[in-house]
């Protein structure tokens, strides 16, 4: 599903210094973009620890200036890297809280973006996760995204695991910088034993106040196809049948856009609004939900390096379209497989 993060797909009032975002301009309009089990957790939790150390020495230790940097945590802008440039990005994605009991994932991509062309760039990433859930659906059973169906429905669950590798590509149409308006298009595939996802992405930005006041929107297309481990009973539904292991597959058409603005040197803050609409089979055959995140953004760029995070929680709107999404709204919320009661991403780029 979007993430993103991969993609998983993550922007208010300001006061413009015109002055201040000059040294931002990228040559030729360019920025890099960017993302079943058992226990492994002090693994995971020791290399989420020495990653947040690394952001933060070096976040303190590194000098102003300007870098190419990404802005919002959940939406992409029409950036792309200088040719023949690399550059570092890390994002740790927190998806925190269900129905009821303890629920939280924490996914990692490490990877780097290449400036292909001034245009043109391409991106490869490792992806992992570490899960601990207990009790968490509706029901007071443990579930959710990367916890197996056939775990013990009321005891506590954790892992860790490498998930797979996403590949991106990212091509500029046009820039903000020269032609008064960005537009890009994106192809995120993902690939792993365990699901397998193809992403399209059509990206918009304006800068407005001399690139103080950054606008981004993305419209993507997502099919997925994941792998489900087989259950005696429905987990969300336990007076119901299971089924066997199968693969799921499904499609989503997600809407985001937000604001970023410059209120110091280097520091910008805005908001990100973010529509997540899941459809089963792989083309939009039927549509089963839509759920809705706002929240607000935080990004410091440095002259070679930048930090980024996005906090949105999901808001009581959603709407259920098919008795098996019906089956995990609660208090006007989407979970089971889907979604958390909040969603944040954390990124972390260097460019060399």
């Amino acid at each position: 599903m979007p993430q993103p993060a991969g993609g998983a797909l993550g922007k208010s009032a300001c006061c413009p210094q015109p002055n201040a975002q000059a040294d931002r301009r990228p040559v030729a309009g360019s920025r890099g973009d960017r993302r079943d089990r058992r226990p492994a957790g002090h693994a995971a939790w020791r290399l989420v620890l020495a990653q947040l150390g690394a952001i933060l020495v070096i976040l303190f230790l590194a000098g102003p200036a300007a870098a190419d940097e990404r802005l919002f945590g959940f939406i992409n802008t029409t950036d792309t890297m200088p040719h023949g440039k690399w550059e570092q990005q890390d994002w740790l994605a927190a998806r925190l809280g269900k129905a009821r009991g303890d629920y939280q994932l924490y996914q990692l991509s490490a990877g780097v973006d290449y400036g292909v062309t001034d245009a043109l760039q391409a991106a490869l990433y490792l992806d992992g996760h570490y899960v601990t859930a207990e009790r968490d659906s509706s029901g007071g059973r443990t579930s959710g995204p990367f916890v197996p169906h056939d775990v013990d429905p009321f005891g506590r669950y954790a892992s860790a695991a490498i998930d797979g590798v996403t590949l991106s590509a990212k091509y500029r149409l046009t820039s903000p910088y020269i032609d008064g308006y960005g537009l890009a298009l994106a192809f995120q595939p993902e690939l792993g034993p365990r699901e397998v996802s193809l992403e399209y992405r059509i990206i918009g930005q304006e800068d407005f106040f001399e690139d103080t006041l950054i606008w981004a929107t993305n419209l993507a297309f997502l099919q997925d196809w994941q792998h489900v481990s087989a259950s005696a009973v429905d987990i969300y539904n336990p007076t119901a049948p299971g089924g066997p292991a199968t693969w799921n597959r499904e499609s989503f058409l997600e809407f985001t856009t937000g604001l970023s603005c410059r209120f110091a040197e280097n520091w910008f803050a805005g908001v990100e609004f973010r529509n997540v609409n899941e459809f089963a089979g792989a083309f939009l055959q039927r549509p089963g939900h839509s759920a809705f995140f706002l929240g607000p953004n935080l990004h410091y760029g440095g002259q070679r390096f930048w930090v980024t995070l996005s906090v949105l929680p999901q808001l009581p709107v959603a709407k259920a379209y098919s008795p098996d999404q019906q089956e995990v709204r609660a208090a006007g919320r989407i979970y089971g497989d889907e979604h958390e009661r909040v969603e944040a991403r954390l990124g972390f780029g260097i460019q060399f």
